[in-house]
């Protein structure tokens, strides 16, 4: 791989992830409040209505988003310029007309989970359209290299989020209706900052054309489709738990997934940084560099995501009671679990994120196609008899079926990773039987000592996690240098 390469992946990827962190800290703050200070009906209506929140900006979005940074991260400098201006046109539409069909329609989709949530109709519109222009000029940051910006924008949402909800349980309380106050301020605030950052005139000179669009809808549609069988796969497990159980066991599965979804957001902050320059070496038909890129990508995930895993599934009581609270100690092992169904799934989407640019955008579709129909069957098998563990089983076995499908579809294209990549996570996660052998007799101490034991064994056998934590290091110098001069 070439060296410069290699060290702008590795820089950009340092930026965004330290920003990411941050702004993680930030989050935590966020959930320690909701757990102690909500209840768990109150916060399950309001996970509810966040996942309408999704469900509406994902349909709306009609995969453009990804199309965008797709062409602006080309070399075509073309198609840089003339892409912005339909794809904003696209992106308005889909957010007008879904807008209209949830306002006549919701209020018998709603009517499956909890009817009071249509009460709040006006409110879920606001965040809706908000959090689609939001989410789309976060894509832009992306496709345009801005990672520096993309950090802050992402630190200052999450700081802002905070402020915020401290202001209202000072001089109100955390219910439902305030509590989507809050989401619209902190989804309005990202999006005037981005607002400022952009050179939107920089790319909207061009008039697009009628061909401009017609490439855009058809490049769009396999990652549309490819969009909605994602959220399926990862978001129907909550509708399915709100229809078969109460909003108190929305609660439980959401506070569980929370670390896994923190986690998920530094993945998609190295995301931001691997997607364009594997796009930028595919159009360049560097398709050598683009393996290697894919299998240092996958070796430094599966170590560092295993390690993960096996720090929440030895400390996951104390884990819980730390960052939520007493009442939700139940939740121990749902949230050990899904953990691993990151990192299971994280392989998975890092595989399927390689086909896009290979010219093989419809192969992730009909993967996540196959995943959608086990997910959604395990769930309405299992969500009846273990209740929201259900739902962690069915996405454990889904995940891990979609990971081995597309392992195969790479070796199909020639797109092939190392296998010893993938394994060296077993050489680590064969310690947690070791850990049950002495589970209750000084667990604490001995799973430390495992742990540290783990975090020798990663640093030895895996050269790209070594090379990630250096240029974290660097970067983080370079950083304080920079405030102390």
């Amino acid at each position: 791989m070439d060296k410069k390469l290699k060290t702008n992946i590795l820089k950009g990827s340092a930026a965004t992830s330290i920003g990411t962190i941050s702004g993680m800290v930030f989050q935590f703050l966020t959930v320690m409040i909701l757990a102690r200070y909500v209840t768990k009906n109150d916060l399950g209506i309001y996970v509810l209505v966040v996942v309408i929140v999704n469900m509406l900006n994902l349909i709306a979005g009609l995969g453009v988003g990804l199309t965008m940074v797709n062409f602006i991260a080309s070399k075509n400098k073309k198609e840089k310029q003339n892409i912005l201006l339909p794809v904003l046109l696209i992106r308005t539409f889909g957010c007008l007309l879904f807008s209209i069909v949830f306002v006549l329609t919701g209020r018998y989709i709603v009517h499956f989970f909890d009817d009071t949530i249509y009460q709040y109709v006006w409110y879920i519109l606001a965040i809706f359209i908000l959090a689609n222009y939001r989410d789309l000029f976060y894509q832009l940051l992306q496709a345009l290299s801005y990672f520096k910006q993309y950090s802050i924008v992402n630190v200052a949402s999450s700081a802002f989020r905070v402020i915020v909800i401290f202001l209202f349980l000072l001089i109100s309380k955390l219910d439902i209706r305030n509590l989507l106050i809050i989401e619209i301020l902190a989804t309005l605030q990202p999006l005037i900052h981005q607002l400022f950052v952009i050179p939107f005139k920089k790319h909207l000179i061009v008039k697009p054309r009628l061909k401009t669009f017609k490439k855009v809808i058809n490049f769009s549609i396999p990652l549309y489709l490819n969009n909605l069988i994602t959220f399926i796969n990862g978001q129907l497990n909550i509708f399915i738990i709100g229809a078969y159980l109460t909003p108190a066991s929305v609660a439980n599965y959401d506070i569980a997934r929370k670390v896994p979804m923190a986690l998920n957001k530094i993945f998609k902050s190295f995301i931001v940084v691997y997607f364009p320059n594997l796009a930028k070496l595919f159009s360049a038909g560097d398709k050598r560099t683009a393996v290697t890129i894919i299998d240092k990508s996958i070796g430094a995930f599966s170590v560092s995501t295993a390690l993960l895993f096996l720090f929440s599934f030895l400390f996951r009581n104390e884990l819980t009671l730390f960052l939520f609270s007493p009442r939700y100690a139940e939740v121990s092992l749902a949230f050990a679990l899904l953990t691993l169904n990151f990192s299971i799934s994280g392989l998975g989407s890092l595989m399927g994120y390689s086909f896009i640019p290979a010219g093989y955008p419809s192969v992730p579709t009909w993967i996540n196609a196959v995943g959608s129909v086990i997910s959604i069957g395990l769930s309405f098998l299992l969500v009846p008899i273990y209740g929201y563990m259900g739902a962690v089983y069915a996405l454990l076995i889904m995940n891990t079926v979609l990971a081995f499908l597309y392992y195969n579809y790479l070796l199909k294209y020639g797109i092939n990773p190392r296998l010893k990549s993938f394994l060296k996570p077993i050489i680590l996660l064969s310690i947690i039987p070791i850990s049950l052998l002495y589970n209750g007799k000084f667990s604490l101490i001995i799973n430390g000592l495992l742990f540290i034991t783990a975090l020798i064994l990663g640093w030895i056998i895996s050269e790209e996690l070594r090379s990630v934590t250096k240029h974290i290091f660097l970067y983080v110098k370079k950083i304080n240098l920079r405030s102390k001069s």
